[in-house]
């Protein structure tokens, strides 16, 4: 089942900055999904990486 408010996201923007998570968020944009993301074999080099999306402004 697809969530409702779902719908209404224009773009979708992935980061792994805090900084920029929170701006975003700021500025209304949702948290759609949180991974840990790695670059490497080591498991020290894994990175959490935000999913967030620009509802539409209508």
């Amino acid at each position: 089942m697809i969530n409702e408010d779902l719908l209404d996201i224009v773009k979708v923007q992935e980061t792994h900055s805090q900084n920029e998570v929170n701006n975003l968020l700021n500025q209304g944009w949702k948290l759609l999904n949180v991974y840990t993301g790695s670059f490497s074999y080591d498991a020290s080099d894994q990175i959490n990486m935000y999913v967030l999306g620009k509802p539409n402004d209508r």
